[in-house]
């Protein structure tokens, strides 16, 4: 989980890293949201993902790219699959 924005605002979401083919999904409380596609959110919203690792594999590297419409500024969000890959300037619980 992550969260996004402060206000109403439109936000595009996209999937990048070897994870991302991993029948991944972006959720906020109450739908699906679309990849590549601007969407509106009215406040500061926690967006939840949804990963499904195929049988076997152990480790992996996914990163949500965040776009913020209005300026087109951009943010990476990312998350290590593994003890092994967990990207730098992240910390290990």
């Amino acid at each position: 989980m992550f969260v996004v924005g402060e206000r109403s605002e439109r936000f595009a979401f996209d999937l990048q890293g070897e994870a991302a083919g991993w029948g991944a999904g972006l959720f906020e409380a109450m739908r699906e949201l679309r990849l590549g596609t601007p969407q509106r959110l009215d406040r500061k919203t926690p967006i939840f993902l949804k990963v499904t690792r195929p049988a076997g594999t152990t480790k992996g590297l996914l990163a949500v790219g965040v776009t913020r419409r209005a300026i087109g500024q951009q943010a990476l969000v990312e998350f290590g699959f593994g003890m092994d890959t967990i990207p730098a300037g992240c910390f290990r619980s």
